[in-house]
């Protein structure tokens, strides 16, 4: 138990970190979720210094020293430390509010102000969500980068998956048990263009990509927690995200399967290869076994358009343009730094359109981030991911190509071009499970490529 814990405590913590908020969608709020954010990211950031891997022949104190030194040397943690300071004082600088009163010679609503214009503010909630959201992300990224081996690197992915694939469940069964969240977003009737399921397929790929870790880690035995974790997320991504999403991400998922196979045939053999699809076909019977005999038959009605390649419902590009639009209009006659605050967007919609139209999350994610938070809040939320691309390039460059984790590092690249990708259609990408497991598996995908000099000395 010793051994387990010195070697996969930090990546179970931290998976457990990723998946809190899917947990917590359908029971609790969103200031209750961030408060449960911040204290995972306590406790993960604890044993981070106290528990991280360590190499062959390497005992646990010189694994903190190069850890701690490691980390304080990275710019990137200098970077997300300066890009958590502001959100520190967004979410402090609050004031952000619907107020009616007298403006230009007449009585009317209008949208307040942070109380220092000058600095990035909020509407308090949304600010501490957002700080929560960046304290997670400082945690996981140092994690990701600095103290994890190959195998909890492995374990870390697979236990994120097997978390999501519960979460999941738990969801589905509060739909049927007539949980009011859940259900308005499963039936997607909610007003908001933020999807749980989104979530969801990004943890699918995660257990996609974990097939393959199963076998180069020898974890045999786990095979059908592996195809627990694969098809759990793949009914959570079936029931809580628009058709679109769900062809997304199983366009994607199938992509990776490819890899992974490719992977397990070539450098495993053949009854590898063989077990690799029957994990699949275990994982397969979960979605049809839940669908069939859980899920109500007026929520398998409403997910048929899948099946019938249709995607995109009636009038949403045209609800998409208006959006954005209204976006675009607040962004460039407002506070082109700064924005308007994080949380204002929903507010300022309520000047804009009828109730019919009221939105929290618009179909343009990218456009809301820059509405709410302008170039700075922006570039905080790419600056760390333009360090992340950097690093996996140049660590591409210096690999021991023999000894690197092809299927994880492919599938690093993915989940992120994915998150990235779906924040034009969605604003699922400002969910704090996504933007933080964005950034974390394309850290484990440069981590995956060990370089040529240390490969030969290191366990890495």
């Amino acid at each position: 138990m010793q051994k387990f814990l010195s070697k996969y405590a930090l990546a179970v913590h931290l998976a457990l970190l990723l998946v809190a908020p899917l947990f917590m969608f359908p029971f609790f709020s969103v200031e209750q979720t961030a408060t449960v954010v911040l204290w995972g990211s306590l406790f993960s950031f604890c044993w981070l210094l106290l528990e991280p891997s360590r190499r062959v022949h390497e005992y646990l104190f010189n694994a903190r020293k190069r850890v701690f030194g490691s980390i304080l040397s990275d710019p990137l943690f200098w970077v997300v430390c300066f890009v958590l300071l502001l959100a520190f004082i967004a979410w402090v600088n609050a004031g952000v509010e619907l107020v009616y009163g007298f403006v230009d010679d007449d009585w009317r609503w209008t949208v307040k102000t942070p109380r220092l214009s000058w600095l990035p503010g909020s509407d308090s909630v949304s600010g501490y969500a957002m700080f929560s959201q960046y304290a997670a992300l400082v945690v996981v990224l140092q994690a990701c980068r600095h103290a994890l081996g190959k195998s909890a690197r492995t374990m870390f992915v697979f236990s994120a998956a097997l978390f999501a694939g519960v979460a999941a469940l738990a969801a589905v069964f509060s739909v049927v048990s007539g949980n009011s969240v859940a259900s308005g977003m499963a039936f997607a009737h909610g007003p908001d263009s933020s999807f749980a399921g989104s979530s969801f397929g990004l943890f699918f790929l995660a257990a996609v990509t974990s097939f393959s870790g199963m076998f180069e880690r020898g974890w045999n035995r786990a095979m059908l927690l592996f195809s627990f974790a694969a098809g759990a997320t793949f009914t959570g991504l079936w029931c809580f995200a628009p058709p679109m999403v769900t062809f997304f991400y199983a366009a994607i998922g199938l992509l990776l399967l490819l890899v992974c196979a490719v992977y397990v045939a070539v450098c495993h053999g053949s009854l590898p290869f063989f077990k690799f699809l029957v994990a699949l076909i275990f994982a397969a019977a979960i979605p049809v076994l839940v669908v069939n005999l859980a899920v109500p038959a007026e929520l398998a009605e409403a997910k048929s358009a899948l099946l019938k390649m249709e995607l995109i419902p009636e009038g949403y590009a045209g609800s998409r343009s208006l959006y954005s639009a209204i976006a675009s209009d607040i962004w460039q006659r407002g506070n082109v730094w700064l924005g308007a605050g994080a949380g204002s967007f929903p507010l300022c919609i309520r000047l804009e359109l009828p109730e019919s139209g009221w939105v929290n999350w618009i179909p343009n994610g990218w456009w809301q981030l820059l509405a709410e938070r302008g170039i700075v809040g922006l570039t905080m939320a790419v600056l760390p991911f333009c360090f992340l691309g950097f690093t996996f390039l140049s660590r591409l460059c210096n690999a021991d190509f023999r000894r690197s984790a092809w299927a994880f590092a492919i599938f690093g690249v993915l989940a992120f071009a994915a998150v990235a990708a779906e924040g034009f259609f969605n604003a699922s990408l400002l969910r704090p499970e996504v933007l933080v497991s964005a950034g974390a598996f394309l850290a484990i995908g440069a981590a995956s490529f060990p370089p040529r000099q240390r490969a030969a000395a290191t366990g890495k």
